[in-house]
């Protein structure tokens, strides 16, 4: 067996095993972050369609080296096969790239930065995160924060099914 077809063959293994770690791991990836269900599956379908056109082509190789016998038409059949399933893994990882980038762009909002202008007549306070842990935090934040503008960081919580 020559080194192409041993080449080929590896790629074809590493597909495949893509494709098998990638499955085992899909429940526990889509528990953790399921709004990249389709994302991920998409990623799946592609790896396998992916694979299966590697073996396609697996044949042609193995002609190409006497292993099998192939009439031209049947070698441009086989030629056809594989780009087809090239094309459609191709599409599955654009789907996929766009309900990413769907689901990112849906979930946050962007809010434009505004700054109020001020005199710079206060004290120095030193960057970093400040946390509240208080029931009434706004007497604590208040106080740094006069004459600043302030920055508000929300986020919509998770909604809930009522029970708890």
């Amino acid at each position: 067996m020559s080194e192409m077809i041993a080449t080929a063959l590896l790629v074809e293994a590493i597909l495949v095993a893509i494709f098998a770690m990638a499955l085992k791991r899909r429940n526990r990836f889509v528990s953790h972050y399921p709004e990249f269900r389709k994302f991920y599956d998409y990623g799946i379908l592609a790896f396998m369609t992916l694979a299966v056109s590697k073996g396609v082509f697996l044949l042609l190789d193995l002609n190409d080296h006497g292993v099998l016998e192939l009439s031209q038409d049947q070698s441009a059949m086989i030629n056809s096969a594989g780009n087809l399933l090239l094309l459609i893994a191709l599409l599955m990882y654009v789907l996929g790239w766009v309900r990413l980038l769907d689901v990112l762009t849906e979930k946050y909002e962007i809010v434009p930065v505004i700054e109020f202008a001020g005199g710079e007549n206060h004290e120095a306070l030193k960057p970093g995160l400040y946390l509240c842990n208080l029931p009434n935090c706004y007497p604590v934040i208040a106080k740094p924060l006069r004459g600043r503008a302030g920055l508000i960081v929300s986020r919509n919580p998770q909604r809930s099914s009522g029970k708890t």
